[in-house]
Order: C-alpha cells, then sequence, then structure tokens
C-alpha cells in the first residue's frame, strides 16, 4: 500500500527485536508479537466496510495466546487465533 513504507519498518523492527531478544532472555522471560488486522468494530465506527476485518473479541485472543502461551520470539497473526 502506497505510503505503508514508515509502517512496515517499525513492524519489521518489532518483529525483529522479538526474535533476538527471545535468545538473551532468561527461560522464565518470554517475548511475542501479534500482528493484528482491522478490527470490525473500529472499521464500523470510521464508516470502513468492514468484511475483512476481525472482531476486536477474536483479536484478543492473539494477545491471550502471546501471554499465557508457551511460544517465545514469535509472531502470531490474529486471524490465526480467531
Amino acid at each position: 500500500m502506497q505510503g505503508s513504507v514508515v509502517i512496515s519498518i517499525a513492524n519489521g523492527a518489532l518483529e525483529s527485536f522479538a526474535k533476538a531478544a527471545a535468545l538473551e532472555l532468561d527461560r522464565e522471560l518470554r517475548v511475542n508479537t501479534v500482528s493484528p488486522v482491522f478490527v470490525k468494530e473500529t472499521m464500523e465506527m470510521m464508516g470502513m466496510d468492514s468484511s475483512t476485518g476481525l472482531s476486536a473479541a477474536d483479536t484478543a485472543k492473539a494477545y491471550v495466546a502471546a501471554v499465557e502461551g508457551n511460544m517465545n520470539g514469535e509472531t502470531l497473526d490474529a486471524p490465526d487465533y480467531a
């Protein structure tokens, strides 16, 4: 998408940080990232077509998995947890 360079750089940096930090953290500490898509409720509030979005409740499932799961240094795609 035009104009998305800055967002892509930030997202790439976050994913790389999580992978690198996971290698250096003590075993009892973990770090993960979540890659969400547009949230349906937000899209609707903005007057956008929400058919490609994911509900806030389904998006939250990826964050819960990132915190409560046993993975480390991973990027979780929110739609995979819906």
